[in-house]
Formats: structure tokens, C-alpha cells, sequence
């Protein structure tokens, strides 16, 4: 292991922040070059957390959305049952990822007959 001169290991990849014209690029960019994985049905960006969020339906769909985005990334997914504000049951499901510096938030809260 290498360590910088601030004591930085070298396997830490520092990011600068991004302004917001460029994280909407990094966006765009990143649907664009994925025509063949499942559409979010909301994309948000945000300067302040440096993160751009991709929101899913909230059908068993999105089971499979997520895992192929998590797959084409290296990413997992995860899930914790719950209830929404209707205590409707359900799983909250997400995974994160990079991309071009940017974190990429992808979830969605799926409905479901009964919480896991």
C-alpha cells in the first residue's frame, strides 16, 4: 500500500465536486449510454450532495430494474421491508454506484402483498 504525502492511501480515489451543469451532463450521459437498461421514472440531481438519484416504479418491476443496473455497474442491491406513509407494506430497494465521479443513487420503494 502507497500512501501519498498528505497520507492518503493510493487505492483512495479523490473527486472534486462538480457543479450542477456538470453532474445534469454526467446524467444525461449516463441514460444516454444505457438505452437498453430499464428507464427511471424520476431523475434528480444534486449539487449539494454531489449525487444524482434515479428513481424507479414502485411495482415488482423494479426488482428487476435495479438488478440489472447493479449488475452493469458492480453494484448491490439491497432492500428493507417496511411501510410507506399509507402503511401500505413493502421494500425499500436501492443500490449505488459511480459513474464518470458522480455517485448515482438508485432505488425504489416496491409494493408488495405482504413486507418480507
Amino acid at each position: 500500500m502507497t500512501q501519498t504525502a498528505t497520507g492518503i492511501p493510493g487505492y483512495v480515489t479523490i473527486t472534486e465536486p462538480q457543479p450542477i451543469e456538470a453532474l445534469t451532463r454526467t446524467a444525461a450521459d449516463l441514460l444516454a449510454a444505457h438505452p437498453d437498461l430499464p428507464a427511471p421514472r424520476y431523475l434528480s440531481v444534486s449539487e449539494g450532495g454531489q449525487e444524482i438519484s434515479l428513481q424507479f416504479d414502485d411495482d415488482p418491476s423494479s426488482f428487476d430494474a435495479l438488478a440489472r443496473w447493479a449488475e452493469q455497474f458492480g453494484a448491490t442491491v439491497t432492500g428493507e421491508p417496511g411501510t410507506d406513509t399509507e402503511e401500505r407494506p413493502g421494500v425499500f430497494c436501492q443500490a449505488d454506484f459511480s459513474h464518470d465521479g458522480a455517485h448515482v443513487h438508485a432505488y425504489a420503494y416496491v409494493r408488495t402483498v405482504t413486507a418480507a
